[in-house]
């Protein structure tokens, strides 16, 4: 057997841990060995995830706020497909305190405006 075959086909199982955003914030995940890449733009986003698709790899992607909400056709589908791909947002480093991940919105839609609200400061 040839070993360059098995040593490539045991990275078509890894999943890759991809994380975008501002460059302070990547910071901390590329110690932990996490791909990352600072200071991307939505075109960075675009990119990496048609890549992602058109080679079929299993991935974590997670993205910074102002990235994860920006509409686009690519995003939509992964969402709606599910599959290989993990989308998740992180919050913003310069403004923790403005993050509201899109699932907020799916839960407020179904559950109605007061679903997120804490009870405890009643």
């Amino acid at each position: 057997m040839d070993s360059s075959n098995s040593i490539l086909s045991d990275y078509k199982d890894i999943t890759r841990i991809v994380v975008m955003g501002n460059v302070d914030l990547m910071q901390g995940f590329a110690l932990l060995g996490f791909e990352t890449w600072p200071d991307a733009q939505k075109s960075d986003v675009e990119k990496l995830l048609l890549d992602l698709l058109e080679h079929h790899e299993k991935a974590l992607v997670m993205l910074e706020s102002h990235l994860a909400h920006f509409d686009t056709p690519i995003l939509k589908k992964i969402r709606e497909k599910g599959g290989n791909i993990i989308l998740t947002e992180i919050p913003s480093f310069y403004k923790p305190d403005d993050y509201h991940p899109v699932i907020d919105s799916l839960i407020m839609q179904a559950l109605g405006p007061n679903a997120l609200e804490d009870k405890n400061d009643e």
